[in-house]
């Protein structure tokens, strides 16, 4: 399996397993409120982070471009990879996008060694991240992540 698919299955089990981002990404749910008890969670939360998510859905993560620099044998023990996350929002503030991209930082970052799918993860951190006002009203998020890797 290539490094991006596998960084792309653990982001989206780290994404839909975690409830404070799940009711982030409910559309009930006010972009300026904190949590309570008995928050709406959206049955179809797959559906809000994927890498062909329904365009329609607001709010919802794409897990978008990958790119994997292979490791060199003469200079370097560990492949590199770079993917990009879509974050959209509905408007007009840009709260509930900055949110939610905090949660997707908090979740996918990792800092000791993780086997996946025949890879040793051993670094994953969002490297940068910034918002981009649409002219449509909508929100996008763009948040670049950056793993170490090595192929076990």
């Amino acid at each position: 399996m290539s490094l991006t698919v596998t960084l792309q299955t653990l982001i989206r089990e780290r994404l839909t397993a975690d409830r404070d981002l799940a009711w982030l990404l409910s559309p009930d749910t006010p972009p300026h409120h904190a949590r309570t008890d008995g928050f709406p969670v959206d049955r179809h939360l797959a559906e809000r982070i994927a890498d062909d998510g329904a365009l329609d859905l607001l709010p919802r993560i794409a897990l978008g471009e990958g790119q994997v620099m292979p490791a060199d044998w003469m200079s370097s023990w560990r492949d590199e990879a770079v993917l990009t996350l879509h974050i959209w929002t509905a408007g007009p503030g840009s709260v509930a996008a900055q949110r939610i991209m905090s949660a997707i930082t908090r979740l996918t970052r990792i800092t000791v060694p993780v086997k996946a799918d025949g890879y040793m993860i051993h670094r994953l951190v969002t490297a940068h991240s910034r918002i981009i006002r649409d002219p449509g009203g909508q929100i996008h998020g763009v948040q670049t992540l950056h793993a170490i890797a090595k192929e076990i």
